[in-house]
């Protein structure tokens, strides 16, 4: 059994290393974490609306990018690695998810 990321979940990755370089750089955490918010809002938006990333395990019907739980876990271990100051598990894993397990076409 192969356990590697496919060539498309290392140019995920990859794409996610190079945007969380620029945007969630040390000083960039400490702003963050410094915040009343805990997070940049503007970043969380950004990530939300050109990257979709909120929205990887949630369908394509739905309006999410429909990728895996496996593309999620690539995702999150790259934010970890640059500290990402961010609502991400909340939001994109246990809403999402509660969303998609208990919720109806309603």
């Amino acid at each position: 059994m192969d356990f590697a990321f496919t060539p498309e979940q290392e140019e995920l990755r990859a794409t996610a290393r190079a945007f969380l370089a620029e945007y969630s750089g040390s000083e960039q955490v400490r702003a963050a974490m410094e915040s009343e918010a805990g997070f940049d809002a503007g970043l969380w938006k950004r990530i939300g609306s050109q990257l979709g990333w909120p929205a990887v395990v949630i369908p394509e019907a739905y309006g999410g990018l429909g990728l895996g739980w496996v593309e999620l876990v690539a995702l999150m271990e790259v934010m970890g690695e640059a500290l990402l100051c961010a609502p991400f598990l909340s939001s994109a894993c246990l809403a999402g998810t509660a969303l998609l397990q208990a919720g109806s076409e309603a």
